[in-house]
């Protein structure tokens, strides 16, 4: 007898858990299937308001709107990092002073002549500035020599923009053996000096005169259609970093 009633009542109990499991998984079910039937019921169980349809196509507007322009701003941070790096192929980088500077490659022993390497360093602001090299040989055709130079000018297309130079900030060289010299001056470019560099990029032609008041000599060097092409790439990484 006790067997007996032991059974009946395990019966019992299993049915109930089996009903308890049932009732479970069709109400998880139509929680899955009936998500909006399924809120509405739980703001009645806690006396909250239940919005109307308008209320909620309007809700549902907002949230694709916002879906939207998250996803927009997405894509346009993207591109911008895509063009970031399409802007610096082919450039070093070197970490100074709490700014990244990047530059374009030279020649460690470049020929006799003028060279202008800009230079563009990423911190917490951007600056661009110029390395202005002055190289000479006794092996050239001429004896121009020394020019202790003072002044940079800029021919562009019939526009002229000119910078002096300070004398002390100025780095001259003479090679041990005597055969050559170099001068070399940095130059750092204010917004003035930045669109003087962005003329010469976007021009048909664009001339750089190195020279001295006080010696009357000089040097000229004419931007080949490559070194216009890495103005205009510095220049572009330069506004674009003066946005952020």
């Amino acid at each position: 007898m006790k067997g007996a009633l032991f059974l009946k009542i395990f019966r019992y109990i299993a049915l109930f858990f089996l009903l308890v499991a049932l009732m479970t998984g069709g109400l998880v079910y139509y929680e899955y299937t009936h998500p909006k039937e399924t809120e509405h019921a739980a703001a009645l169980l806690q006396g909250k308001e239940i919005p109307s349809p308008e209320e909620e196509a309007a809700r549902e507007a907002e949230r694709a709107a916002r879906e939207q322009k998250y996803l927009a701003e997405e894509k346009a941070r993207q591109e911008r990092a895509a063009h970031i790096e399409k802007l610096k192929e082919g450039m070093d980088r070197d970490d100074v002073g709490g700014y990244t500077w990047y530059s374009y490659p030279s020649e460690k022993e470049p020929s006799p002549g003028l060279h202008l390497e800009p230079l563009l360093g990423h911190g917490a602001s951007a600056a661009l500035r110029c390395n202005i090299l002055y190289r000479y040989s006794i092996h050239e055709n001429h004896s121009r020599g020394w020019i202790f130079g003072d002044h940079l000018t800029i021919a562009a297309d019939g526009y002229r923009y000119t910078w002096e130079l300070e004398e002390k900030r100025r780095h001259d060289r003479l090679a041990k053996d005597a055969e050559s010299l170099r001068e070399r001056y940095q130059l750092a470019l204010d917004a003035d000096g930045v669109e003087a560099f962005r003329k010469a990029a976007a021009s048909r032609s664009a001339t750089f005169t190195y020279w001295s008041e006080k010696e009357g000599k000089s040097v000229s060097h004419t931007l080949s259609a490559t070194e216009k092409q890495r103005i205009a790439n510095m220049i572009a990484l330069y506004d674009i970093w003066r946005e952020e």
